[in-house]
């Protein structure tokens, strides 16, 4: 959410998975006055540990297995295609992310946040999540279910009860 869409909503909830969840604790950070709440699922912010080639072989099991649509798969394969450097750049970004002290402002802000990992997530893993979630003072909720770091895409009556 720009800024310009976060003062036209006035306070709003915030949230985002993974790096969605980076994003959203740099709004905060940047605008804590227009955000009511964070929530964030498999939040990336901290540095992580899984080779990226790890984490391509995953999404290549998980597209056979049929996780993602077959459409969305071939749209997010062809765009890295198209222009790898550039993807392979933003992965090494993330992976480095490391938003302790934005963690910080948003925490003095009094902002609340709910930090939801998942225990089979080997990208995000649960110290990840929990050392975000101190570093944001944070309530942290762990589930206990297969799926990784999308556990989300098939558990979505779940998803919506961490969210309300």
């Amino acid at each position: 959410m720009a800024r310009h869409e976060l003062t036209r909503a006035g306070r709003s909830p915030l949230g985002g998975h993974s790096m969605g969840a980076a994003l959203a604790i740099l709004a905060a950070a940047e605008s804590p006055e227009l955000v009511e709440r964070l929530v964030l699922v498999g939040p990336a912010g901290m540095p992580l540990q899984k080779p990226i080639s790890a984490s391509l072989v995953d999404f290549i099991r998980q597209v056979g297995r049929g996780i993602y649509p077959r459409e969305a798969a071939a749209r997010a394969l062809a765009a890295v295609a198209r222009a790898p450097r550039a993807a392979f750049a933003l992965a090494e970004e993330v992976r480095a992310l490391d938003l302790r002290r934005e963690c910080a402002r948003v925490r003095a802000a009094g902002i609340p946040v709910l930090v939801v990992s998942c225990s089979s997530d080997t990208l995000v893993t649960r110290g990840h999540a929990q050392t975000l979630a101190d570093a944001l003072g944070a309530d942290y909720r762990e589930l206990s279910l297969a799926g990784g770091h999308m556990w989300m895409l098939h558990a979505h009556e779940l998803l919506a009860r961490v969210l309300s």
